[in-house]
């Protein structure tokens, strides 16, 4: 609440979100490669983002 996240998650793995957004933004900006989305690797995002913005970023 009236904060934000910044996560850093590798650009192969698969994001699954199942947020609530109240007045806040949810942003994958993960640089895409040409690597294939490993299926074995799910990261699954869940809860209440108010005020608050979820930004998820590849290193």
């Amino acid at each position: 609440m009236f904060g934000g996240v910044k996560m850093v998650v590798p650009s192969h793995w698969t994001i699954v979100s199942d947020m609530a957004s109240v007045f806040a933004g949810f942003d994958d900006k993960r640089v895409r490669t040409t690597a294939p989305l490993d299926n074995t690797k799910v990261l699954v995002l869940k809860g209440v983002s108010i005020f608050a913005g979820v930004d998820i970023r590849s290193y």
